[in-house]
């Protein structure tokens, strides 16, 4: 199940079509290649939040999505804004 304010954050903005930005952190520190954004990109449009990485303090969600044809899963740390969605970190796992 997942919380009320992830739910009322999301269906406040349109995903699908809002800009997405990078944190220095995402952009510099995590070395990350131009399928990697990609891949990060499509995570923040179409993925699932999970409720148990998200903090409140923060007001930050992770959004999860596994990609079949390189084998892993993304999940994409991210702070919502009035006009755009700002990617904070993001974290690879291989597999399912």
């Amino acid at each position: 199940m997942i919380s009320n304010w992830v739910i009322e954050a999301l269906q406040h903005i349109n995903r699908r079509t809002i800009p997405i930005e990078f944190s220095d952190h995402a952009r510099l520190d995590k070395n990350l290649s131009f399928l990697d954004l990609e891949l990060a990109e499509t995570t923040v449009r179409f993925g699932v939040p999970l409720e148990e990485k998200s903090t409140t303090e923060l007001e930050r969600i992770c959004l999860r999505k596994y990609f079949k044809q390189v084998n892993q899963t993304y999940f994409v740390i991210i702070q919502i804004y009035l006009d755009y969605i700002q990617i904070i970190t993001v974290i690879k796992k291989h597999g399912n």
